[in-house]
């Protein structure tokens, strides 16, 4: 009975605390100037296979090969490619889940949380079983957001903190790199929440 209580208000704590951290993620990244984190951007978008607009609509979790390690399987629905060619749906797995009373999520994951049905805009690279993974797994660098909050201080968020804003300010700034197909602005205001 004791260890139960105590097991719960672990759990309290644990979830108090990683919701506090992933809250403000890209915080990670204030202390880069402007410059820096537009050039580190630069080179994570050229290095990503693909980039995407979408939402993921559903997870599942599983068991690993080795039968021990659990991986979350995040089904997404892809509104624009900007970079590469896919389907309308991909899957992106990373390591970490929950299966039954096994807790594999990382106390301290520093990639992206990833919530349903929100638009995300990722970096990713297509893996050898036809599914997707982030490109910085271990990083928020990797995607970014439209603005969620009316005390936000941008549009949209992305890669190494980058605020943008206006659609209009994202796509110049990536519209000249390599590979990159901008978005018809009338299409995507359909798709941005409010």
């Amino acid at each position: 009975m004791k260890k139960s209580i105590f097991q719960a208000i672990f759990k309290g704590i644990y979830f108090v605390l990683l919701t506090m951290i992933t809250t403000n993620g890209m915080a990670q990244y204030d202390h880069l100037s402007k410059e820096q984190k537009e050039q580190k951007s630069i080179e994570l978008i050229n290095e990503a296979e693909a980039f995407v607009l979408g939402t993921p609509v559903d997870s599942e979790c599983f068991y690993g090969s080795n039968g021990k390690t659990i991986y979350t399987k995040i089904i997404i629905k892809v509104k624009h490619w900007y970079k590469g060619k896919g389907n309308r749906i991909i899957s992106i797995v990373r390591k970490g889940g929950v299966i039954g009373s096994d807790n594999q999520i990382p106390i301290h994951r520093y990639g992206p949380s990833i919530y349903k049905n929100i638009d995300y805009f990722m970096l990713i690279n297509k893996t050898k079983d036809g599914n997707y993974e982030f490109v910085e797994p271990n990083s928020k660098a990797s995607f970014g957001r439209y603005s969620d909050s009316r005390y936000d201080d941008f549009e949209i968020i992305a890669f190494y903190g980058m605020k943008f804003n206006s659609h209009d300010d994202f796509n110049s700034f990536i519209k000249n790199m390599q590979g990159i197909k901008t978005s018809d602005k009338k299409k995507m205001l359909v798709f941005k929440k409010v």
